[in-house]
């Protein structure tokens, strides 16, 4: 099921800028290619590090991919072979389109969609609305954001 119509730039029902209960002041920006593969980057606090994970699309499922030191749910952390077959840990997000479009995740927590002005966003810096333009562009702002150190990849997550 997906919640209403993707933007043109939306390759996935994933693809958006979600919020987080257990850090209310940070902010979870998904970005999905036309072959499932995501990056979900993030910021916990305003001033916190951003951080990058790995993910992939199946139809309604969320899959990120864990490594040592990103985020460690205390359940619903499985194994099983990515694209190259590498085992790896993975953790599940279910999309639920009620009442508001969201991912579920094993643990209980659920990252509710936010709505996004095009080009301003919900927070600041070039994390706002990465969707404005389209899904290549935004993959652009991303690998650039990476070259210049302000985003780590797999960064701890650390739970409220």
């Amino acid at each position: 099921a997906v919640a209403g119509p993707r933007p043109a730039c939306a390759a996935s029902w994933a693809d958006g800028t979600y919020s987080d209960p257990n850090h209310p002041t940070g902010f979870r920006r998904i970005t999905v290619d036309d072959d499932g593969r995501a990056v979900v980057t993030g910021r916990d606090e305003p001033s916190g590090p951003l951080w990058r994970l790995s993910a992939r699309v199946v139809d309604d499922v969320l899959v990120l991919q864990l490594s040592d030191g990103s985020v460690a749910p205390q359940t619903g952390v499985n194994v099983e072979a990515v694209d190259d077959g590498t085992l790896t840990p993975t953790f599940k997000g279910r999309f639920d389109p009620s009442p508001e479009p969201s991912i579920l995740w094993p643990d209980g927590n659920r990252w509710t969609k936010v709505e996004m002005i095009e080009g301003l966003g919900r927070t600041t810096g070039w994390e706002a609305d990465l969707c404005a333009t389209d899904s290549a562009a935004s993959l652009a702002r991303l690998v650039e954001a990476a070259r210049s150190g302000d985003v780590h990849d797999d960064a701890r997550l650390e739970r409220s």
